[in-house]
């Protein structure tokens, strides 16, 4: 049962980063679309427009999309929904106050071709508004600017997996009293200043109930959220699991690889 539970968990994982946790276009994978959306504007503009709104051919993928606006007025012309068809990119202003719209103007009067990095505080895609660091590279093409953002990762914060089991006295007050318990989690993760991305309960039972995916500063933090969940007296039993992304296990992977030269396997023969 333990190890069904452990792989079902674990399996879970895979699915929710492949999806949600870790959601998130490169920098590499912006510029590409970006040449995309400028091929296909030269090759129909109304129907690269088109499918820009749309999110179609290609052109929505995960939170990567292209915008475009003219570049005489700077009237945007495919936009997010937090940016109105219309709208003078030129006023553009981010939650900080950088009049970034400016910047996104001045890429699109350069010359064809050349592109632009303009950074700037925007929400991500979906229901949550909070702003966070963006990078758009933009150019101009034709008579139009255009251009494809990423959201920069955070490097001070770090994801983690925290296994829980509930107590016999919290399974009786929520039996008593169902509830959803995710607002709850969401609460605690953000007083420690993290944010709760996503939780998951064993209907099945065994060793635990349920986990919860969260992103928090450091290890020491992650471990402080441990003990005050075990202090309330509910949770019997958690275990904390740091993660790392695709692209840091490469890391640790070329790292592995360059230590691997200078290891020698312990022998029978005495050295």
């Amino acid at each position: 049962m333990l190890r069904k539970l452990v792989i079902g968990a674990f399996g879970a994982i895979a699915v929710l980063f492949s999806t949600t946790a870790f959601a998130q276009g490169t920098a590499a994978e912006a510029k590409a679309m970006l040449e995309k959306a400028a091929a296909a504007v030269k090759a129909n503009e109304a129907v690269a427009l088109a499918m820009f709104i749309k999110g179609e051919g290609g052109f929505k993928d995960r939170d990567l999309y292209p915008f475009c606006f003219r570049s005489a007025d700077g009237k945007a012309v495919a936009s997010p929904p937090s940016v109105p068809a219309g709208t003078d990119v030129r006023t553009l202003k981010d939650a900080t106050g950088k009049a970034f719209g400016p910047e996104l103007y001045a890429a699109a009067q350069k010359p064809e071709g050349e592109i632009t990095e303009v950074s700037y505080m925007f929400p991500r895609p979906g229901a949550d508004k909070t702003p966070v660091p963006k990078v758009s590279f933009v150019t101009r093409v034709g008579d139009l600017g255009c251009g494809v953002g990423y959201y920069a990762q955070s490097s001070t914060m770090h994801r983690y997996v925290v296994f829980f089991k509930y107590g016999d006295n919290a399974v009786k007050a929520m039996t008593e009293n169902p509830q959803n318990r995710a607002a709850q989690g969401a609460k605690v993760a953000e007083s420690f200043g993290g944010k709760q991305e996503a939780i998951y309960f064993f209907p099945t039972g065994g060793a635990f109930d349920g986990m919860a995916i969260g992103e928090y500063p450091d290890d020491v933090t992650a471990e402080a959220i441990g003990l005050f969940l075990r202090a309330t007296g509910n949770f019997p039993k958690i275990h904390t699991i740091p993660l790392i992304n695709a692209e840091e296990f490469k890391e640790a992977m070329e790292k592995a690889k360059n230590v691997k030269s200078t290891y020698t396997p312990p022998t029978t023969t005495r050295q």
